[in-house]
């Protein structure tokens, strides 16, 4: 790649550029909820498993306080909770992907509503899945099971249109696995993402459980216990990670302990010799020759314990991941090597980032 010529990207260049949604130009709101099988009465939710309403303010949380939720309701201090049409497009878009074997990335500017966004794609793979596991034929519903939906002239006008709803044998997805859905977001967001995910679900669609620490043995073997005895039929877990420590710059010197590291922590316990192997790469250039080949020894210690009760169980699958402010972790190092690890694991895979910086072509490759 250090001998590769970068071709200058002129204006030319750009002319073609398309946002990755074109071909829902022209579907209407209720149609793209049509494309999964979701057919919205005009009084529920404009999303399986989502709520009609929601508090604006975010104070009142229907999964911890739901007398006050319908109190809220009666009184009308709620409003309604309804997708914009970018946000179905986004959605649609997600699952069309999803159901090719594709990954996905998001790259809609800050404030355009990306964290509900992602709720609603986790909220209909859930519906999708249920809705296949009850198919006496195993098919999908909507378009992907190949069911015939009705759409409007101008969308069926459109050829791209045409290919996405008339091809069903690319649909190459035969099952999502059969695990929680993963959202991986910076230590300093979890709360955020637990509120929104919380404000915006029925309760009892989903156990939504925050992933924080050290993969100690103790707290590790408590979450994964607590996991296995579940209520609700499909579980989201909201993971820590850590961010660059050059950004937080002297806030981790001042706190320390602020910033917990659960997905880093888990990929250390289950591969020790990670973090030994990158620390002897990077001072190898001080070490004489003759002792650059000698093993270096892990720091972890033994953590064979501990990898049983971690993300990286040999096991354990996902059903999705979602990786948010993805641009932290687009070069390789530790964090980068765990979220892959999980994408591995992964049936859906979806990155969310409003800063797609490139500072190198390694950079394209890596993410």
């Amino acid at each position: 790649l250090m001998n590769t010529e970068i071709p200058d990207l002129g204006v030319e260049a750009l002319a073609d550029w398309e946002e990755g949604t074109d071909m829902f130009r022209g579907f209407r709101g209720d149609e793209l909820d049509r494309l999964f099988g979701w057919v919205r009465d005009s009084s529920g939710p404009d999303s399986p498993m989502f709520n009609t309403h929601i508090d604006p303010n975010r104070e009142v949380d229907p999964h911890k306080h739901p007398q006050k939720f319908a109190q809220a309701l009666a009184a009308g201090r709620l409003q309604r909770l309804e997708l914009l049409w970018g946000q179905k497009v986004g959605r649609a878009c997600a699952l069309h992907n999803v159901m090719r074997g594709l990954p996905l990335i998001c790259l809609d500017g800050v404030g355009l509503g990306k964290t509900i966004l992602a709720a609603s794609v986790i909220a209909a793979l859930e519906f999708m899945r249920r809705s296949q596991a009850q198919n006496p034929e195993g098919r999908w519903p909507g378009v992907f099971g190949g069911f015939e939906r009705a759409f409007s002239a101008h969308a069926l006008r459109n050829s791209l249109t045409h290919e996405f709803t008339g091809d069903k044998e690319k649909y190459t997805l035969s099952a999502l696995h059969c695990g929680p859905h993963l959202v991986v977001v910076p230590n300093a967001l979890v709360d955020q993402w637990l509120s929104e995910l919380r404000h915006a679900t029925v309760p009892g669609s989903f156990d939504i459980l925050p992933y924080i620490g050290g993969a100690s043995l103790d707290s590790r073997r408590a979450f994964w216990e607590a996991f296995d005895k579940a209520k609700c039929p499909a579980q989201i877990i909201v993971c820590a990670m850590p961010v660059s420590r050059r950004r937080l710059g002297p806030v981790m010197d001042i706190f320390p302990n602020c910033f917990l590291q659960a997905i880093k922590a888990d990929y250390l316990a289950a591969c020790p010799d990670m973090d030994a192997r990158r620390k002897k790469k990077s001072n190898a250039e001080a070490m004489p020759k003759e002792k650059r080949n000698t093993p270096t020894k892990s720091s972890a210690g033994d953590t064979s314990s501990v990898v049983p009760y971690t993300l990286f169980e040999a096991s354990r699958k996902f059903a999705s991941i979602i990786v948010d402010e993805a641009h932290d972790y687009r070069t390789m190092m530790l964090p980068w090597e765990a979220i892959s690890e999980a994408v591995n694991r992964s049936s859906a895979r979806i990155a969310m980032t409003a800063t797609p910086v490139v500072t190198s072509p390694l950079v394209s490759i890596h993410t």
